[in-house]
C-alpha cells in the first residue's frame, strides 16, 4: 500500500469513528434515560461552598438500562432540592447537612428527607453535596449560620465521613479538609473545571459512559483493588492508623460544633451497618464502621449533644416489612429509606405523631 492509500484509509477510519460517535450522541440525546450534567460550579475563597448551577433541572441515572432514574431540581442557592431558601420563613430555620445521602440525586425531586418534612410544615432544608466529609460539614454549618439565619442543625452521619476528612487522605477539589500536619486547620481545596471539562460534560455519550456506567468506579475496582474505603460505605478492612485518624476527625468535628453551638440546637443522626441488618437482622459490632458510630455517639453525648442512632429503627422495620432502605445496586437511600428516616425524625425529634 502506498503512502496516499495509507492516509486515505486512516482518514476514512477516523471519519467513520466520528460519524459513529455522533450518531450515538444524537441517539442518546433523543432518549429519556441518560444522565445530564449537574454542573458543579467553581469553588475558591470568593465562593467557598460547593454547589451546582442554580435554578435548573438535571437527570441522574445509573446502570446501562437506567435501573436508577431520577429527575432533579437545583434551587436558588445551587443545592439539589425543590426548596428555594429565599422563600422560606425567616424564623425557626433548620438545616439538614450531609453528603450525597442528603444531596439525594438518586430519587425524584420533592421526595428526599428534608422535602418530606418541609411538606409537614417544618421549616427545614437540605445542604448536601456528594463526597462531603465531616470537615466539609463544618463549612456547611458556617455557611448556613452566617448566610441563611439557621437556628437549628441536623447532621446526617455516614461511615465514609470520618477518614475522608483529612487533606492527605482524600483532598478532592471543592471541599474543606482537616490538615493533619498543620494543627487540624480547615483547608479548602479549590475547584475550577477546565474549558474542556465544561464542554465535554454536556455530552450525552460522555455522561452515559462516565457517570451512568461509572467507568471511574470500574477502573478503581480493577486497578486499585486494595482500596476498600468506598466498598458499600463501610470500613471492613481498615487498619489501626485509619481507625485512630477517624476518631481524631470525629473529635475535631464534635468539638467545633459543641463550642460554637447551643447543644439543644444540634442533632446528629447516625446511619448504620444496613448490610449486616439485611443479612443477620442485627448490627455487626465488630465492623469498624459500627465501632466508629458507637464512638461518635458516646463522644457527642459527652458533649451534651443529642444523637439519633438509626440502627435499632432499621432492625425493627426490616424485621417487620422486609424492605431495604437502599437500592439493590447502590447503597444510597431509596425512596422508602428517605420516607422512613423522615418519619423517624418527625416522631422522635419534632415530637409529632
Amino acid at each position: 500500500m502506498n503512502l496516499k492509500g495509507l492516509f486515505l484509509g486512516l482518514f476514512i477510519s477516523i471519519l467513520s469513528t466520528l460519524i459513529f460517535l455522533l450518531v450515538c450522541e444524537f441517539f442518546l440525546r433523543s432518549t429519556n434515560f441518560v444522565s445530564t450534567p449537574s454542573r458543579m460550579q467553581p469553588v475558591d475563597p470568593t465562593s467557598p461552598i460547593s454547589h451546582f448551577e442554580p435554578n435548573r433541572e438535571f437527570i441522574y441515572a445509573k446502570g446501562w438500562n437506567s435501573s436508577i432514574y431520577a429527575e432533579n431540581k437545583v434551587n436558588d442557592y445551587g443545592f439539589n432540592t425543590i426548596i428555594n431558601f429565599k422563600n422560606l420563613p425567616k424564623k425557626n430555620r433548620i438545616a439538614l447537612i450531609g453528603d450525597s445521602y442528603i444531596e439525594a440525586q438518586h430519587i425524584n425531586k420533592g421526595k428526599n428527607v428534608a422535602e418530606i418534612l418541609n411538606k409537614k410544615n417544618i421549616n427545614i432544608f437540605p445542604i448536601g453535596i456528594s463526597g462531603a466529609p465531616l470537615s466539609q460539614y463544618i463549612a456547611f454549618y458556617k455557611f448556613a449560620k452566617n448566610n441563611l439565619n439557621v437556628e437549628k442543625f441536623i447532621f446526617f452521619i455516614v461511615s465514609n465521613d470520618f477518614y475522608d476528612s483529612f487533606l492527605d487522605v482524600k483532598g478532592a477539589p471543592g471541599h474543606h479538609y482537616f490538615d493533619y500536619s498543620n494543627n487540624m486547620e480547615l483547608v479548602l481545596v479549590n475547584y475550577k473545571p477546565s474549558l474542556f471539562k465544561i464542554f465535554i460534560r454536556e455530552s450525552a455519550l460522555v455522561n452515559y459512559f462516565y457517570r451512568q456506567l461509572e467507568f471511574k468506579g470500574i477502573y478503581r475496582k480493577i486497578f486499585d483493588n486494595n482500596d476498600k474505603r468506598y466498598q458499600k460505605n463501610t470500613y471492613n478492612n481498615i487498619d489501626q492508623k485509619k481507625e485512630k485518624r477517624s476518631r481524631e476527625a470525629i473529635d475535631e468535628f464534635i468539638n467545633y460544633i459543641s463550642i460554637n453551638s447551643n447543644s439543644n440546637d444540634i442533632l446528629f443522626v447516625l446511619d448504620a451497618d444496613r448490610i449486616s441488618i439485611y443479612d443477620n437482622l442485627k448490627i455487626n459490632e465488630e465492623k469498624l464502621q459500627s465501632k466508629l458510630f458507637k464512638y461518635f455517639q458516646e463522644y457527642a453525648k459527652l458533649k451534651g449533644i443529642k444523637v439519633l442512632n438509626l440502627d435499632n429503627y432499621y432492625v425493627q422495620d426490616y424485621k417487620k416489612n422486609k424492605k431495604k432502605f437502599n437500592f439493590e445496586n447502590d447503597y444510597h437511600l431509596n425512596e422508602y429509606g428517605h420516607n422512613f428516616i423522615a418519619e423517624i425524625l418527625y416522631k422522635e425529634y419534632f415530637n409529632q405523631n
